[in-house]
């Protein structure tokens, strides 16, 4: 029974992650609303905000219900929220709708289905594939709606992922209804609990590399699709591409699995560092654009899914939502400027070769906190891969 609930909440996981293939919807959105890309950069960026608050209130939130039973709800509020999002008629509705709605039932989705993750046996597998099917989610979507947009399904094409939704969601409903023998997870502690007992330098270090690995990954991938069309890039080449990108961003986060069985977990960030850093080069160089975002993409996902590894493996599995809900708002930081601070960028200079730097300079900024944290983990003889 536990692999079966593993296998629905990775599918609810996988429609959730929709929301990473967002920047395949930038020209739909233009379209039907007239705006700029700065605008168009800001429905993500309050979209992650909703995200990351709904981590931090969500753990509280129907604690008498069973993890199925939760997940079942969150997901039936995502897809009523798409599905009036598609047919908003406004900016600042579908900014409600999808960036408000749909961006806090997918964070609520994730944190939810991680702590189900964490609470199974084999916990150091089923953490990162969780994460890996949350990014598989903008592997499908994200080419999805760029080849129906081209198509001229516009913002139609979210159909698909509605149904995704409400079917994962019948499937969690019926079978937290139809038994009792689900995973139990720990009983969640408060959130200020969790500060008051592991914080410390530790806790600020992996919460700064979450920081800077995202924000440099996301000023990039957030407005990818917008990048390569603005490289004169033609349609189809950008469909392969931005599925690359996805793909790429989900074997990132699976290869965490192997990586953590042969070294130390915390060092997979270096192996995440290592290939972002040659994507930048591939992109900075102005050759081989598709290559960079791809490795660049790759390299995200390895942080993605080393992050909530790093954290159940140092504080456990009991306090595991609480301390992760707090790192998550490193991720909702760098998620909110991110792609607003790359838009605004573009707009200004009509290049990205401004924002492509300053994400550069971050990503060494990262590297050097992953060295700090190394080191204070090696004289304290933490070794999280064990």
């Amino acid at each position: 029974m536990e692999r079966w609930i593993l296998w629905i909440s990775g599918l609810l996981s996988f429609c959730a992650g929709a929301l990473y293939g967002w920047s395949a919807l930038i020209g739909p959105v233009q379209a039907a609303f007239a705006v700029t890309m700065a605008q168009a950069g800001l429905i993500f960026s309050w979209a992650i905000v909703s995200f990351t608050a709904a981590i931090i209130i969500s753990p509280t939130v129907l604690t008498n219900w069973s993890p199925a039973l939760r997940l079942a709800a969150f997901g039936g509020l995502a897809a009523v929220c798409v599905c009036f999002a598609m047919v908003s008629n406004s900016y600042l509705s579908f900014i409600i709708l999808f960036s408000g709605g749909f961006g806090a039932m997918s964070g609520a989705i994730y944190i939810t289905t991680l702590g189900v993750a964490s609470a199974a046996k084999r916990h150091k597998i089923a953490t990162p594939v969780m994460v890996a099917a949350f990014g598989a989610g903008g592997a499908v979507f994200g080419p999805l709606w760029r080849m129906l947009a081209t198509d001229g399904w516009g913002l139609n094409g979210l159909l698909f992922l509605v149904f995704g939704l409400a079917v994962a969601s019948v499937l969690l409903g019926i079978n937290a209804w139809s038994t009792k023998a689900t995973i139990t997870v720990p009983r969640i502690e408060p959130i200020s609990f969790a500060v008051k007992q592991y914080f410390g330098l530790h806790f600020v270090l992996i919460w700064l590399v979450f920081a800077f690995g995202s924000f440099g990954g996301l000023m990039v991938l957030g407005l990818a699709s917008k990048m390569m069309d603005a490289a004169g890039l033609g349609a189809g080449l950008v469909s392969v591409a931005l599925a690359g990108i996805a793909i790429g961003n989900t074997m990132g986060r699976l290869s965490v699995v192997g990586f953590s069985q042969i070294m130390r977990v915390q060092n997979c960030i270096v192996v995440a560092l290592t290939l972002s850093s040659l994507g930048f080069v591939f992109v900075l160089i102005q050759s081989g654009l598709t290559i960079g975002l791809v490795l660049i993409a790759t390299g995200y996902g390895v942080i993605a899914a080393t992050v909530p590894a790093i954290t159940r493996a140092v504080f456990g599995s009991a306090p595991f939502q609480p301390i992760f809900a707090i790192m998550m708002t490193a991720w909702g930081v760098a998620g909110f400027f991110a792609p607003w601070v790359s838009g605004s960028i573009f707009d200004l200079t009509g290049s990205f070769n401004g924002a492509l730097w300053l994400a550069a300079v971050i990503i060494v900024l990262c590297g050097l906190t992953v060295l700090w944290l190394n080191l204070l983990m090696r004289d304290a003889q933490h070794d999280v891969a064990h």
